[in-house]
């Protein structure tokens, strides 16, 4: 389910790579401030990154990955402000935020919920993902922003939106459903309760400190 999700936010997440420097410098701002901005991203990953992987290692991962994934929304949104400094560090400060949160999130999720002998396939299917919303952003975003420019942040900002509350949702009605069993330890650490446990939370542990993310 978060596979899909994690396209629709990469599609989303990439335009900052494309569309945005183009929306910028046909508002008047150049090149150099759109360095900074990438520079932003970079300052708030180094500062962030590991608190947040000592804060919410042994949180559950949907939650996670669908906060990350509404922030991203949060950030293109801060857009509809205007073609402003201002909100655009805002959209970038937002965007990291989701970056942080999704990304490793996600791919530490994926390692440790596929089988011991299927790790590589679940891990090349999921990065394709990843790989696919570099190759759609560009275009897709081109073409909408020639189409109706007024639309191209809301959309963005919705698409993402969307993808992390339906995460948000499917995590609560995990919650709900894991009673008895080792449904409420696998939901209380993110991994599974039971012989491979150890396993696999060594896993999501090592996936956020390595900060392997399919980027």
């Amino acid at each position: 389910m978060h596979g899909r999700g994690r396209l629709v936010t990469d599609t989303v997440y990439r335009q900052q790579y494309s569309t945005l420097p183009v929306w910028l410098a046909d508002h008047g701002i150049g090149t150099g401030a759109y360095g900074w901005l990438i520079a932003v991203n970079g300052g708030v990953i180094l500062c962030l990154e590991i608190p947040a992987t000592v804060a919410l290692r042994r949180r559950p991962p949907l939650p996670i990955i669908g906060t990350g994934l509404v922030l991203v929304g949060a950030g293109y949104a801060a857009l509809a402000g205007g073609p402003y400094i201002a909100t655009a560090v805002t959209m970038k400060v937002l965007l990291t935020a989701g970056e942080i949160l999704y990304k490793t999130t996600a791919t530490a999720h994926v390692a440790d919920s596929a089988p011991e002998h299927l790790q590589g396939r679940f891990q090349s299917l999921y990065a394709g993902a990843s790989v696919s919303g570099t190759v759609l952003a560009p275009p897709l975003g081109g073409a909408l922003y020639g189409a109706a420019p007024g639309a191209l942040w809301p959309v963005r900002a919705v698409l993402a939106a969307l993808s992390g509350a339906v995460l948000l949702t499917a995590a609560a009605l995990w919650r709900r459903g894991a009673v008895g069993g080792g449904g409420e330890a696998e939901f209380a650490t993110g991994v599974p309760d039971g012989a491979d446990a150890t396993r696999r939370r060594s896993g999501w542990r090592a996936g956020w400190a390595s900060a392997g993310r399919s980027d």
